[in-house]
């Protein structure tokens, strides 16, 4: 017995165990319906019971009173055979048809037991009452209708037979068993109701059983799901926070590194123009000027030829000292090139002030200097050009006071070396000639003389060809082909960056067009694309006119663009751009202020990791920890990774152990033009085909 219970446990264990919240639902439904079911059998059954206990009620008093209805008529009919009046004969007609009445009303529905039926039609211990009752309401009728005194005598005769005795008997029987079939009936809804609330009871019971414990069941299973998942979650993001302080870590020391000088500690030339622009923003709230001094070291290159490169790091740290010794705790100093320095500083317009300082500079560094007992002697030219405050005020471009001081330095080498030279007006040929160059420049986007080139980006992995990008180059007239380098500041300040934008597109097309008519498979074709461009309003309207290779071409866009307050406007031409089947790829990341949120709300198709964090590997160790922080993250938010400015196989062979899956740089190809690229494809077929095949 208690194997057979144990049985039974283990079965129910595992169908409690194997119940979802599917099945139980089910379940639930049919236990409902179920007790519908039964509370709707027990209301009826009541209901019935008691319209049936009123009809029979009704039909017992029926009964009852017709036992005096009877009395009355015999009594009546007695006095009519004496003595005939009208006023007797009306009552007694009066209660012949009230018996009457009563009587078809109970004979037409006796009942439904064999009891009263056998009662009524055929007699049960003697005649029946339906005919009984008839022969007597007959008789009586007789008596009081009938003229002969004899007809009516005999009449009232067979009244007597029955009258007196007979009929009160049937009458008592007919209500005693009308009784009994209440009693009866009612036991029959007891019985009704009974099983009803047992099954009731039992249906709770298996509720219980096979609904709610399980439910309880597959609710502790659910909030220990969720539970664990809330723990996955915070120990995912745990490691989020650790791996963002990581990154920001890193990111910090590779922005020093980026913006500061590894050799001597001072800021590099990256980080001149943003001192320079702070300064001017301040120059509203301050009553100086801003001067730019820049130092060009004479004699350098011959230090680093005749004792190397030792040597000239040596040289710079002792200049970089000299410099902040000089120098006040207010003056910015950085190293803008090999021998180059800068110093950024408030003036108040004393223009003999910056003479001393130079003076100073140029004295201090010509100084000899010892290194591994070689005297080393340098000397230093200055350049110098300052900025008025209202000059400032009215709006200035920082990289002009920067490069007006290099025009004043190369005037300062010019003239003889070891001197010092402010910018004037004579040195505005430069400006001359800048202002030739935009002439040009327009009439060039008017010509359509920039076409594009095409370096090659391979697959990591496979080595195989997976792309290009097409480069912007100008056609000279005169001197030539040249690279963006000469052409595109200019062009930013004139505003055609755009349109130059454009004519590449569409020549890239063209170019990507008859590679296919080839047979020459290129993967796809990335072409930069301006901020400028982007928010160009016919920007959308005129790539509808082109034939785009969908699923194949990539947008480049500076990093800039992705900002975390990027406008509605450019967010949704980009999302335009997707729709197009375009990719959405970051130039230069790494350089700009993208941030993962800005990331996660534009979702790029690929990163373009800049030449900058490339060119020190695989030595730099933090460029290596940031490069891996930044493709993991790329790879956890499913966007690609391909880095520029490869150069040398170990630079190659670090970003391929990165993870990066793209490589591109002068270590594969060198910008290409269009027909060159064609010949090359064509020369590697056989080799794409062989491997193939193998």
């Amino acid at each position: 017995m208690s194997g057979l219970f144990n049985g039974i446990l283990r079965s129910y264990i595992r169908i409690v165990r194997r119940t979802t919240a599917k099945e139980l639902w089910k379940r639930y439904a049919v236990g409902l319906a179920v007790l519908l079911i039964l509370v709707v059998v027990s209301h009826f059954a009541a209901l019935s019971a008691l319209n049936s206990a009123r009809s029979h009620a009704h039909v017992v008093v029926a009964s009852i009173g017709q036992r005096p209805v009877v009395q009355r008529i015999m009594f009546l009919s007695s006095m009519a055979v004496s003595e005939r009046t009208s006023a007797l004969n009306d009552q007694l007609k009066v209660l012949i048809q009230n018996l009457k009445g009563t009587h078809e009303k109970l004979s037409r529905d006796p009942g439904n037991t064999p009891a009263l039926k056998q009662l009524y039609v055929s007699g049960r211990h003697g005649p029946a009452l339906d005919p009984i009752m008839k022969n007597f309401i007959a008789d009586a009728t007789i008596v009081a209708t009938a003229h002969g005194a004899a007809e009516r005598e005999a009449a009232f005769a067979r009244m007597q037979t029955v009258g007196p005795e007979t009929l009160p008997r049937v009458f008592d029987e007919a209500a005693e068993l009308y009784r009994s079939a209440d009693s009866s009936y009612a036991d029959q809804v007891g019985t009704v109701q009974s099983a009803a609330f047992v099954a009731a009871l039992l249906v709770l019971f298996l509720e219980a059983l096979f609904i709610f414990t399980p439910s309880q069941l597959v609710a502790r299973q659910a909030l220990h799901r969720l539970e664990t998942q809330s723990g996955r979650l915070r120990r995912v993001r745990d490691n989020l926070l650790v791996r963002k302080k990581q990154l920001q870590g890193l990111r910090q020391s590779a922005e020093y590194e980026t913006y500061h000088d590894g050799l001597t500690g001072l800021a590099n030339r990256r980080s001149v123009e943003p001192e320079i622009a702070r300064r001017c923003e301040m120059a509203t709230d301050s009553q100086f000027d801003i001067a730019a001094i820049n130092i060009g070291l004479d004699r350098f290159k011959g230090i680093n030829d005749t004792l190397g490169h030792a040597a000239g790091d040596y040289i710079l740290t002792h200049v970089a000292k000299v410099l902040r010794h000089v120098t006040g705790p207010q003056d910015f100093l950085a190293r803008t090139g090999g021998d180059e320095f800068v110093i950024v500083r408030d003036t108040d317009g004393d223009r003999s002030a910056l003479d001393v300082l130079a003076a100073q500079l140029i004295e201090r560094i010509s100084q000899p200097i010892s290194y591994h007992g070689e005297l080393c002697h340098i000397g230093a030219s200055v350049g110098i050009d300052t900025r008025r405050r209202r000059e400032i005020v009215s709006g200035f471009d920082p990289a002009c006071l920067l490069a007006n001081a290099g025009i004043a330095l190369y005037r300062a080498k010019e003239l003889g070396r070891g001197r010092v030279e402010f910018f004037y007006q004579d040195l505005r040929v430069q400006i001359q000639r800048s202002k030739a160059l935009s002439d040009e420049i327009s009439l060039a986007v008017y010509r359509e003389e920039f076409f594009p080139v095409y370096q090659t980006q391979v697959d990591a992995r496979s080595g195989k060809l997976a792309g290009v990008e097409a480069l912007a180059r100008w056609q000279h007239p005169i001197k030539g082909e040249l690279s963006p380098g000469v052409f595109l500041p200019t062009a930013e300040c004139l505003g055609v960056v755009s349109k130059i934008d454009h004519i590449i597109l569409n020549k890239a097309l063209d170019d990507f067009a008859k590679w296919e008519r080839m047979g020459l498979h290129v993967p796809q074709i990335s072409v930069n694309v301006s901020s400028d461009r982007l928010r160009d309003a016919d920007f959308i309207a005129s790539l509808d006119k082109l034939d785009l290779p969908e699923g194949r071409l990539a947008f480049e866009i500076l990093e800039t663009v992705f900002t975390d307050n990027a406008d509605d406007d450019l967010l949704q031409t980009l999302s335009r751009l997707k729709s197009k089947g375009i990719d959405i790829e970051v130039d230069d990341f790494g350089t700009g202020h993208a941030s993962l949120i800005g990331l996660l709300s534009l979702g790029p198709t690929r990163l373009k990791i800049d030449r900058e964090f490339v060119k020190p590997l695989p030595d730099s160790k933090p460029h290596v920890s940031l490069l891996k922080s930044i493709i993991e993250i790329a790879s956890s938010l499913n966007i690609g990774v391909t880095a520029e400015g490869v150069e040398t196989a170990a630079q190659r062979d670090a970003l391929i152990a990165l993870g990066s899956d793209r490589l591109q740089g002068f270590f594969f190809s060198r910008p290409i033009t269009s027909e060159e690229l064609i010949a090359k494809l064509k020369s590697e077929m056989p080799v794409r085909e062989h491997i193939t095949a193998a």
